[in-house]
């Protein structure tokens, strides 16, 4: 019997292959226990007072020697016997409460096991799975190499949701600014208590917090007395995890990440005072960059390669100092100092870039919550958006981001897969199991393994065993991020 299937060029359109709505979140585990704790504690209570538990352990205490004479083991155990009954007699009223409380007055324990996954039968296959094996083919290949994609244009404006970082700039008051003006010294000798612990108190640290502390002297009204002391705060609180807005996250930065954005932000001491603002929020930005959402991560990484086409419209981008820090030790080499300090020396160009960001930040879905508030009296004093070229530089650089943006869809796929393999094992497990429930809410084929067979057969890499380019540029292609080039 012949299968018949569609034209190549019709299947993309004919063919969902991303569901109408996206499973927000993962679903792949087969097994959820929910446990009370309390009905655990007093279930083992339960089964301390049983018959033959209270028989063994008295066993162990009439015979702790361990004799084996028979005339005394056999009278060991009459005694041991005779206590147990007298002790049950004793605890049945109590045994009788705990088991009352614990089958009646709390909720039972809780199993829910799905059920074994099936083969898909003739017509499924015919019908659904060939279809969609085809249509992904031809979204992914075209003449047997890999097609080319663009950004798309509809969902420049996308970006994750906020970060802790962005969220507690977000929420500082004008109130907590004037109060935070007024804990200058404190705030500095909590700061260096911390890098001291960190053991990262450099000479850098030490010129910058001088200068923090000499803000106290300063009119309320400067600029950085406006700013430092609230970003001082949030770098506090930020590398302690002890504020409400830091102390919730599942992925809490490691001690080494602690230091090497600690030391990062030190090498800004070279540069004038809004470049340390500006390093101290990137760093920070950096540290806070994991989420447990799928998605999430996947819009992190989407805007960590905006920020970074931004950059490329100046000198070209400053190296990463994450990949610095991989190969640090906890005396770091005078290299890596120099390449910390050249490229937070490269971040004079924020000046410029900053002035976009106040135009068009929103429209290209970058980061500009540190451009509002009182931070934002800091971050914007050297750019040019109250001049008469500020508007019209800002104007010719967007649409050249905009234009070299656009374009830069394969290179948007080869920087997030990187990123992808970066990331600890959660991150890259979290991001795999989205894939695989995107791809059965799309086959609407819940029961069956298709969705594995599927994702088997097109992201999963012949050598490692895990997630390939493949994949990730069908998750970027299902959340709407990039579009084939027909």
């Amino acid at each position: 019997m012949s299968i018949s299937t569609p034209s190549s060029s019709s299947l993309l359109k004919s063919s969902n292959l991303i569901p109408e709505r996206l499973p927000s979140n993962s679903s792949s585990n087969q097994l959820v226990i929910e446990e009370n704790p309390r009905q655990a504690c007093l279930i083992k209570v339960a089964r301390m007072i049983e018959p033959i538990f209270i028989f063994k352990t008295l066993q162990k205490a009439l015979n702790p020697c361990g004799c084996s004479n028979p005339l005394s083991c056999l009278s060991i155990n009459i005694l041991a016997f005779i206590i147990t009954v007298v002790l049950l007699i004793l605890l049945l009223p109590i045994r009788l409460i705990l088991t009352a409380i614990t089958y009646t007055c709390m909720p039972r324990s809780k199993k829910i096991v799905t059920p074994p996954l099936r083969r898909p039968s003739t017509i499924e296959i015919e019908q659904v799975i060939i279809p969609f094996d085809l249509a992904m083919q031809e979204l992914l290949y075209l003449d047997n190499k890999p097609r080319l994609f663009r950004i798309n244009p509809n969902n420049l404006t996308m970006m994750p949701e906020p970060n802790p970082v962005l969220r507690r700039l977000s929420a500082i008051s004008d109130q907590e600014s004037k109060k935070l003006m007024q804990q200058i010294p404190n705030l500095c000798r909590e700061l260096e208590k911390i890098l001291k612990k960190l053991g990262v108190l450099t000479s850098e640290w030490e010129k910058m917090l001088m200068y923090f502390n000499d803000l106290a002297l300063e009119d309320n009204s400067f600029d950085d007395k406006r700013a430092f002391p609230a970003l001082i705060n949030i770098l506090i609180e930020a590398l302690t995890c002890k504020a409400p807005f830091f102390s919730d996250q599942s992925n809490i930065p490691s001690l080494k990440e602690k230091q090497q954005a600690a030391l990062f932000i030190a090498q800004s001491s070279y540069t004038c005072k809004p470049t340390w603002a500006e390093v101290m929020i990137r760093a920070l930005i950096k540290l806070y960059s994991r989420t447990n959402q799928a998605q999430n991560q996947l819009l992190l990484w989407v805007q960590q390669f905006k920020e970074e086409t931004l950059l490329n419209l100046q000198d070209g981008a400053a190296n990463e100092y994450e990949s610095i820090g991989q190969k640090k030790t906890p005396n770091y080499t005078k290299s890596i100092e120099i390449a910390l300090k050249q490229e937070a020396e490269a971040s004079l160009q924020w000046h410029i870039l900053n002035t976009i960001k106040y135009f068009y930040g929103e429209k290209f879905g970058l980061v500009t919550e540190h451009l509002k508030g009182n931070v934002g009296y800091l971050t914007l004093r050297q750019t040019s958006i109250h001049t008469n070229e500020g508007p019209e530089k800002a104007q010719e650089l967007a649409v050249l981001f905009e234009s070299l943006y656009l374009s830069s869809g394969n290179k948007l796929i080869e920087n997030v897969f990187k990123a992808f393999q970066k990331a600890d094992s959660e991150t890259q497990t979290l991001v795999r199991d989205f894939a695989l429930d995107i791809l059965k809410e799309a086959l609407q084929l819940g029961d069956t393994d298709a969705h594995v067979d599927i994702f088997s057969k097109f992201f999963v890499d012949a050598e490692t065993s895990d997630l390939n380019i493949m994949g990730i540029t069908y998750l970027l292609y299902a959340i709407g991020i990039i579009e084939p080039v027909q």
